[in-house]
Parts: structure tokens; sequence; C-alpha cells
């Protein structure tokens, strides 16, 4: 069920700094949280349902932190 306002955010236990965000639309849509030096960001990957199932964007999120050496998923 989504919240009444803001966002509801489910964090993975297998994979750090990735998580799921569902709005109070009901809008569903996985994101990834990592560092590039000392500043933290977010990638948004895409909203549930396909292509993006839980296990694809979890890969996608494990890509992303390999594809670049001064990124370290938080």
């Amino acid at each position: 069920m989504p919240p009444e306002t803001g966002d509801t955010r489910i964090w993975d236990i297998e994979l750090r700094g990735f998580m799921l965000r569902i709005s109070s639309s009901g809008r569903k849509t996985y994101c990834v949280k990592y560092r590039v030096i000392r500043q933290q960001r977010w990638m948004t990957i895409g909203e549930h349902g396909l292509p993006w199932t839980p296990e694809a964007a979890r890969n996608r999120a494990r890509s992303h932190h390999r594809g670049d050496q001064g990124r370290r998923l938080i």
C-alpha cells in the first residue's frame, strides 16, 4: 500500500545501496545510492515492471557499481 504523503523506501538486504521507492501515487521505482569521492548520489534504474524485475534492477545496480573505480555503494 502506498504512503499517504512522501515516499517509502524498501532497502535490499542483499545489495547495499539498492532500494525500491514507492511514491504516494503508488509508482514503484528501483534506485541505487552510491558515493563518488565524498559526494552521495542517487541513480534511478527504472519503474517496477517489464523490463525491471527486482533481479534485473539489482544486476543493473551491480554493473553500475563496477563501471567506475570511484563509485562505492552506500
